[in-house]
């Protein structure tokens, strides 16, 4: 398993600590596990090759640290991770957006920090929008991580459609 280190320059106000919570709490796709340590880890399949990575991410000051593990693209799988956590986004800009907008203020007090995070991939994403129809977020996160045991890559979301891969069908039923 090969292994690589990259290093990235914070643009403006963000907190992997703030993310850390969100990711943890956030029930379509809370990362797995308990607190391991002061940083961030997950697991995902990276884009491009599709191949499972590790990814364990720390912040000093304005610098974040991805240290990534797997056998794929890992310079492919580094950018993944920006896209992921809003690394790849300026958020020089964010204070003014609630200086300038009261209801906005608000939200940056109770979640000082945050900038939007996303899904690990645009197929996982599009997944959840598919899993959530008419369901109940609990309900579609059960069936989410069905769907992983069954047809993931070690604790990764699956890295092919269903069309790609015989015998994958919508896990559970909708009750």
């Amino acid at each position: 398993m090969a292994r690589r280190v990259a290093e990235f320059e914070v643009l403006g106000p963000w907190s992997l600590q703030t993310r850390r919570r969100f990711w943890e709490r956030f029930t379509p796709a809370a990362l797995p596990g308990g607190p391991a340590g002061p940083g961030l880890r997950t697991v995902f399949c990276a884009e491009g090759d599709w191949r499972r990575a590790e990814a364990e991410v720390t912040q000093a000051g304005d610098t974040a640290r991805v240290v990534l593990a797997g056998d794929g693209d890992l310079d492919a799988a580094a950018r993944q991770v920006c896209r992921f956590l809003a690394l790849d986004v300026d958020g020089r800009g964010w204070p003014e957006v609630g200086r300038r907008d009261p209801v906005m203020a608000g939200t940056q007090a109770r979640l000082p920090w945050l900038l939007p995070c996303g899904f690990h991939s645009p197929y996982e994403a599009a997944a959840w929008s598919v899993l959530a129809q008419r369901l109940r977020i609990v309900q579609a996160a059960r069936l989410r991580a069905e769907l992983i045991a069954r047809h993931g890559e070690d604790g990764a979301f699956p890295r092919r459609t269903p069309r790609a891969r015989p015998g994958l069908e919508r896990p559970g039923r909708k009750r």
